[in-house]
This record gives C-alpha cells, sequence and structure tokens, in this order.
C-alpha cells in the first residue's frame, strides 16, 4: 500500500477556503448595496422634509388668501395702490382694512395708521413673501363687467437642511354691492 504525503498544498486543495479575489469582490458588492441603502434612506429623509415645509407654506398660503377673502365681505369701496402692492377695503359699516406689503411680510391693518407702524403681520417668521399685487377691476358703466378684486403673492421658505422652495398663489374675489 502506497503512502500518500500530505504537504501544505495538497492539504489545501481539498479544504474551501476563500481568496484573497473573493474577499475583494464581496466587500465591493456589500458597500455597494449598503451605500444603496444609506442613499434611499436620505432621499426619503429628505422628502419627508420637503413635504413638512411644502405643508407649511400650504397652510401659510390658505391662510392669507381666507384671511383677504373675509375682508372683502361686506365691502362697499375697494382701492388699490400704484404701484398695486396694497389694497384699501371699505366696509358698509364703515371699517376700513388695508393689506400691503412690508419688507417680506403680508401685513394687515384695520383702522387708522399705516401698515408699516400698526400693522400685523399675516405670514409667521418661517416664511417670506415677494411680488403682492392687487388687481381691481370694477367699472360703473358697463354693469355687464363684474366687480372683482384679484390678489396674488409668492411664498418662500426654506426646509431644515437649506433648501429653497417657492410656491405661488392667487385668488380672485368677486364683490357684491
Amino acid at each position: 500500500m502506497k503512502k500518500v504525503l500530505y504537504t501544505p498544498c495538497t492539504h489545501s486543495m481539498h479544504t474551501r477556503a476563500f481568496t484573497l479575489i473573493e474577499t475583494v469582490l464581496y466587500l465591493a458588492l456589500f458597500s455597494a448595496l449598503l451605500g444603496g441603502l444609506f442613499m434611499c434612506a436620505y432621499m426619503l429623509i429628505d422628502s419627508a422634509d420637503r413635504s413638512q415645509t411644502k405643508a407649511m407654506m400650504q397652510a401659510e398660503k390658505q391662510f392669507i388668501l381666507a384671511t383677504i377673502d373675509r375682508a372683502l365681505t361686506g365691502a362697499s369701496a375697494i382701492a388699490t395702490t400704484t404701484p398695486p402692492n396694497a389694497v384699501t377695503i371699505t366696509h358698509l359699516d364703515g371699517t376700513v382694512t388695508k393689506f400691503c406689503a412690508v419688507g417680506t411680510n403680508i401685513v394687515q391693518l384695520v383702522g387708522a395708521g399705516t401698515c408699516s407702524t400698526r400693522g400685523v403681520a399675516l405670514n409667521n417668521s418661517n416664511v417670506t413673501i415677494s411680488k403682492l399685487t392687487f388687481l381691481h377691476t370694477y367699472n360703473p358703466m358697463n354693469p355687464s363687467i363684474p366687480e372683482k378684486l384679484e390678489a396674488g403673492f409668492t411664498i418662500h421658505s426654506f426646509t431644515s437642511r437649506g433648501m429653497p422652495l417657492s410656491q405661488t398663489a392667487s385668488t380672485t374675489r368677486y364683490v357684491r354691492r
């Protein structure tokens, strides 16, 4: 009977082990998989942050537009300024409401005074307002064209990660006398 000698070379051929190339390949695949998972997690967090900021901006828009719409209820006279970034609404009971742009805010003033000294900002400190315009359409000589007030503005904000977001808002309110 012949004796077989097991040398280190012949013994390693019978056992299964990872080679260096296989190890490097598996590490590269694992790193790519982990990188993809981290990227997905980051995108989910960033998307949630953008959605939260957009929802806050939407709520601000709706509040401002509803406040302007409410002030037009019972209006007896409407006057806009040139440039058209302010409107004065006189009500049937004689009270005066004014909306104007002061810096990066939309300000509402009820009663006498100026918007910059006595007005109340309608938007919160997390958003800024630009491009505020009011367009009053009224022709007493042509009653077939209804009286209306169009209001528009752009609202800006930043996500918590510093990404800027903007939305435009507009409303048209027909006035009955």
